[in-house]
């Protein structure tokens, strides 16, 4: 009996050369982990993954819409200068479209505008059809409880195949240039000013340019989207006088909209 206790005691650690273990070796080997010990290493783990998974996943969500706006600029500025050249006009108000399309300060045929828009933008959906869910999308600006609400069905809305959406505001008073409200990502969150919101101004030669922080502006003229009372809308005409820069306003109902001052012929 003692031998076969000291030949599976030798079986029990090999050592180098496939020989027992001598007592040195014997007395270097180590225990495994305990179960109490993989389990609170596991919890650690799980506890280091909550806290860094919503910031990897934030800043992934950053880079996607930084793409998003950098294509979406890319394409108001292509699309507008290929309508510049196939026009053959440089400054912004020789656009056909200005006196095809729009009847006065504050109406526009939406099937004018899509015909000429169709031949430079990938567009599926317009409110040609009066079908623009989007008109309800409301949008935080940050540091400011104040929601924004920027589509306005009295202009020209447009949808391309990536899901943006694009909105066509008028001419700007001194005709040398108008601008572009585009939600880079369409419905989708964070629906938020400078993360999938953003305004272009188109200048002649189609030069695009970032104006998006007249988005965060009060309710102005040149800001309509801020005017989301009446009392405010109303507080934003500028007809004071009869010069034709100004403008005026009027609340329909659900959103502010600029119009012709009524001044005497």
């Amino acid at each position: 009996m003692g031998g076969g206790q000291s030949s599976l005691s030798s079986l029990s650690c090999i050592g180098a050369g496939n020989e027992p273990c001598s007592a040195a070796e014997k007395r270097t080997i180590k225990p495994g982990f305990t179960l109490a010990e993989v389990l609170i290493t596991l919890g650690i783990i799980g506890v280091v993954a909550a806290l860094t998974l919503p910031t990897l996943i934030n800043k992934q969500q950053e880079k996607v819409l930084e793409s998003q706006y950098k294509k979406s600029r890319n394409i108001v500025s292509n699309g507008y200068r290929l309508m510049l050249a196939k026009n053959e006009v440089f400054e912004i108000k020789d656009l056909p479209m200005w006196d095809e399309c729009y009847r006065s300060s504050n109406s526009v045929d939406y099937e004018c505008a899509n015909k000429h828009h169709k031949e430079y933008f990938k567009m599926v959906q317009t409110n040609t059809y009066n079908t623009t869910p989007w008109l309800e999308y409301e949008y935080q600006i940050a540091g400011k409880e104040k929601k924004l609400r920027p589509w306005d069905d009295n202009n020209f809305i447009f949808s391309t195949t990536d899901g943006m959406i694009y909105e066509l505001l008028d001419l700007a008073p001194d005709y040398t240039s108008f601008s572009v409200i585009a939600d880079v990502n369409g419905p989708k969150n964070p629906n938020t000013v400078k993360k999938d919101l953003y305004k272009f101004k188109i200048s002649n030669n189609g030069k695009v340019s970032d104006i998006t922080e007249d988005l965060e502006k009060e309710c102005s003229i040149e800001n309509l989207a801020g005017c989301t009372t009446e009392e405010a809308c109303y507080a934003a005409d500028e007809c004071n006088g009869c010069e034709d820069s100004l403008k005026g306003t009027f609340w329909n109902g659900s959103s502010c909209q600029v119009i012709s001052c009524a001044c005497p012929a």
